[in-house]
């Protein structure tokens, strides 16, 4: 806390810790404490898309003042638009806050792409002076850290200040859970675990179930990375058995909603549940957009083990239903996660090829690449669509000519092994491809681009601007003005 006191300058404060140790929980606790406006945001994998990483800011900006994140909201539809624009609106919006506000972006170690980070950059050199940024990360992201802390405009609060203190494990054990430990036993504890909370959470948790804790304490033993296994089985065996079978369950869904478990696990008490088990502080972790909710991550991990262990493929099957119910509801990323999940192969190739259209038109042209990636090269060969799909979506990000080429290369051994493949879809989205990035020589890529126009005019029309602007930008630059 007294970290987040002592460098309230900072342009940014980085909070960075291994899985466990409260991160979140502190910055939340300081902000409370301070009564100190707001906008948070809970980042996953799938926000290493501009659009969706600052649409996610922008909305959580705008629960604080409505109209603060609508400007930036309005540009964030508008396909190509320059992330900078949009960025330097909100930061706009943000001084005309006119008082302190925090923007927080909490698990930044799930945000990898280079164009997120460097759009964080440019956001942080345009933080007004009423503003701050904490970013709440696992590993130090890559960020401008190091000009950032040359200039005395980064804070860090790390392990050593979030483990737990002698008297913050005492109050943890005595005070909250009364336990009738000495302070030597705490301290026992406390060193096997090295302060680490959620250790020492779990540590309480179970000694609440056993007749002595005092001789359990001297009995437990084991490096912390253990102790998590250790405890979460023994914390088990004091749910009843329809909440362990719950819990277990939800776990290994990733994000969930109070809906999704109803529908995948065949029940109509989902919320309740949740509800029940957040009261509890028992793993479960409420988002702050949609209704969406979270297990612990480290009890996450447990859970898989844990389920494969009991019931071997039960994980795959409610990742296989999950993905079914969110693909009736019309949730394409996140059928894609469970169907990727569940190894449902087709049921992925099937999606893109239904939805790639829409991603590339609202600009997630990267999600669209990062799903591509995950697919085989005979997967590809067999939907040659998505291949010529995935060449687009890496020319449209740029710097990947390489894999564009690979995959135009797949496209073409579809064609070649299965003619019937090469529908006039694939062949005008190829063509238009080659014309617009002009790989090899100019000439051959005009050849490309009026072959393409010729076939989208005829047969495949969804194709036909894009073909024109390949066509007319390889004339352009052959000179044929």
């Amino acid at each position: 806390m007294q970290t987040l006191n002592d460098y309230q300058d900072a342009a940014l404060t980085l909070v960075a810790a291994p899985a466990g140790y409260g991160k979140s929980t502190a910055v939340r606790d300081w902000l409370t404490s301070r009564g100190t406006a707001f906008a948070w945001v809970t980042l996953d994998a799938g926000d290493n898309d501009l659009v969706r990483l600052w649409t996610y800011v922008a909305t959580a900006v705008d629960r604080v003042r409505e109209g603060l994140g609508r400007g930036p909201l309005k540009r964030l539809r508008v396909p190509g638009a320059p992330i900078e624009i949009q960025v330097d609106e909100l930061m706009n919006g943000l001084a005309a806050f006119g008082n302190e506000l925090v923007l927080v972006l909490d698990d930044l170690q799930c945000v990898t792409d280079t164009d997120c980070l460097a759009s964080i950059d440019y956001a942080l050199e345009r933080l007004p002076a009423t503003a701050r940024l904490i970013a709440i990360s696992r590993t130090d992201p890559a960020l401008g850290l190091a000009r950032l802390r040359a200039r005395g405009q980064l804070a860090e609060l790390r392990a050593e200040e979030l483990a737990f203190t002698a008297a913050e494990a005492r109050e943890l054990f005595v005070d909250l859970t009364r336990l009738e430990l000495e302070d030597a036993q705490i301290e026992v504890l406390r060193n096997r675990t090295e302060g680490w909370p959620a250790a020492l959470f779990l540590a309480a948790f179970w000694l609440r179930s056993v007749n002595d804790p005092g001789r359990a304490v001297i009995e437990f033993s084991g490096e912390h990375r253990f102790v998590v296994e250790y405890l979460s089985r023994e914390a088990l065996t004091s749910l009843d058995d329809d909440t362990r079978w719950f819990l277990l369950r939800a776990a290994v869904l990733g994000r969930f909603t109070a809906d999704l478990c109803d529908g995948v696990l065949g029940r109509s008490d989902s919320a309740s549940v949740l509800d029940e088990l957040e009261r509890s502080h028992l793993f479960v972790i409420r988002l702050e957009h949609g209704g969406w909710w979270r297990v612990h991550s480290l009890f996450a991990e447990f859970a898989g083990f844990e389920l494969a262990s009991s019931e071997p493929g039960a994980a795959v099957g409610l990742r296989r239903r999950a993905a079914l119910w969110c693909q009736s509801r019309g949730m394409v990323v996140e059928t894609l996660e469970h169907a990727a999940a569940a190894g449902e192969d087709e049921l992925v190739a099937e999606i893109l090829t239904e939805h790639h259209l829409s991603l590339l038109r609202t600009g997630r042209a990267r999600t669209l690449l990062r799903w591509m990636r995950t697919m085989s090269g005979q997967q590809l060969i067999a939907y040659p669509e998505l291949a010529v799909v995935a060449a687009t979506a890496a020319a449209t990000v740029g710097h990947a000519t390489i894999e564009q080429r690979r995959f135009l290369a797949l496209a073409s051994r579809a064609e070649a092994e299965r003619p019937e493949s090469a529908t006039p879809y694939v062949q005008a989205v190829a063509g238009m491809v080659r014309a617009v990035t002009v790989d090899t020589d100019v000439r051959q890529a005009i050849v490309d681009g009026r072959r393409a126009t010729e076939i989208a005019q005829a047969s495949a029309d969804e194709v036909l601007v894009a073909a024109l602007a390949g066509y007319a930008r390889a004339l352009y630059f052959g000179d044929e003005l």
